[in-house]
């Protein structure tokens, strides 16, 4: 009996291997084409592969991936959920990249080569019915020593991202940990910026919390983005950028913190409008961030809060943190000789709570913002629908800024500040002298 059921076994692994092998047959023989074929039609773009090979125990290797107009791929490989394919759905343990190159082309404001490409993938995995949609899931994703050369012919500004690495992994309760690890090299081969993001998302729970750091050494190889919201060109400079994200049920709060040292603006501006709304609320804290430089010696730490939602960011809800007007006056007036340290400590003691209310503009920032809302008038009325909402909304910005305006217009400047401080110096002289005669009677 014992003899009869080892045969038996022996006889089911006999078969199991050579349908294991009958298939990497096939695989070797019709894989690249029929990947090929589903790789066209999911993409919308012809794919060539060189080899496609099955490996123990259930893995494949795609060698020599090219996707026209977009980039190649030295190696894939693809680890299928057995769990998956009985169910009938498109699921991954692990997908991996190895050297993956890009080439991305921005043509005007909003055409890029890669725009068809991503229509295609949306309609097919997302926006296909529901019969015939396709479920595609992949619990680990790894890009390895991954490249994309970006070429910008509306900015006329070209740059590489490179290497790129990121591991994405998903558990069961579906919260996924996120790595992701690059650097961006000018067309002369400088690099200008260091970038690294990780943390954990939990999606279903609209829950996160990770940080993300940015190191750059020159920050006009980002003038000609910047210049778009700052109106005018930025000539030089380094930064580092931190900020910690923490969300819970949707809510999310970014504490970011900024250094910018030895930066400095060009002397013309110049006229422009805003691409969007999301342009015009970022361009807020840019400003602003650029007039404290000014009034700073050209660097400056920044430390501000952004509370928006997960699923749907935006550059609002913004607020500086510390006292930053307070120390902008403070140094202005510490060249000043008449000035005393009292008068300095009495000065920031009264200007600390109207620099709380005008954290969000001040000085310059309110008339530059002021030209800005004129100059983006046209492509606000030409290209967006406003509501009756938005309207009333804009009404009582519009009062808060007058209000700001004339809270600001009873901050004395730095000039006015040392006058005043003179004029009380004389009347104490005065008062002195009259006491030394009336003494002296």
């Amino acid at each position: 009996m014992i003899k009869k059921t080892y045969h038996i076994l022996i006889l089911i692994a006999s078969i199991l291997i050579i349908f294991y092998f009958l298939g990497c047959l096939f695989v070797f023989i019709k894989g690249k084409e029929i990947l090929s074929s589903q790789l066209n039609k999911l993409l919308g773009e012809k794919t060539v592969i060189d080899q496609v090979i099955l490996v123990p125990p259930f893995s494949f290797v795609i060698k020599n991936v090219s996707v026209e107009n977009i980039g190649f791929v030295s190696k894939i490989v693809a680890e299928p959920s057995l769990s998956g394919l009985l169910i009938g759905k498109t699921i991954f343990n692990m997908l991996s990249f190895d050297e993956p190159n890009f080439f991305l082309r921005r043509f005007d404001k909003k055409r890029f080569n890669f725009d068809s490409l991503v229509e295609h993938i949306k309609a097919e995995l997302f926006f296909s019915n529901v019969k015939n949609r396709r479920v595609f899931f992949v619990k680990r994703l790894i890009v390895n020593r991954g490249s994309i050369s970006f070429k910008d012919d509306y900015i006329n500004v070209s740059f590489r991202i490179l290497p790129v690495n990121v591991n994405i992994a998903t558990n069961l309760f579906l919260k996924t940990t996120f790595l992701l690890q690059t650097k961006i090299f000018s067309d002369s081969q400088k690099e200008v910026v260091n970038f690294l993001a990780q943390g954990w998302l939990n999606w279903p729970k609209k829950d996160l919390k990770g940080s993300i750091i940015c190191e750059s050494k020159d920050l006009s190889f980002f003038s000609p983005y910047l210049r778009r919201l700052l109106a005018t060109d930025v000539i030089s400079g380094n930064l580092l950028f931190r900020t910690d994200l923490n969300s819970e049920n949707n809510n999310l709060i970014a504490d970011c913190h900024l250094e910018i040292n030895n930066v400095s603006f060009g002397n013309e501006p110049f006229s422009f409008s805003f691409d969007n709304k999301d342009s015009a609320l970022l361009s807020i804290p840019l400003v602003i961030i650029k007039n404290t430089l000014l009034k700073s010696g050209n660097s400056g730490t920044f430390d501000f809060t952004i509370n928006t939602k997960l699923d749907a960011p935006r550059f609002e809800g913004i607020s500086f943190k510390g006292d930053i007007f307070p120390r902008i006056i403070e140094k202005n007036l510490k060249g000043a000789s008449n000035i005393s340290p009292q008068t300095i400590k009495s000065l920031k003691q009264d200007l600390k709570q109207i620099s709380k209310e005008l954290k969000d503009g001040f000085g310059e920032v309110i008339n530059e913002l002021k030209s800005k809302v004129k100059t983006t008038q046209p492509y606000f009325s030409d290209n967006l629908q406003v509501s009756q909402e938005e309207i009333d909304k804009e009404k009582i910005g519009q009062q808060i800024l007058d209000q700001q305006q004339a809270v600001q217009s009873q901050v004395p400047s730095a000039g006015q500040a040392e006058q005043q401080a003179q004029g009380q110096a004389d009347k104490s002289d005065k008062s002195n002298e009259d006491s030394t005669n009336q003494s002296s009677d």
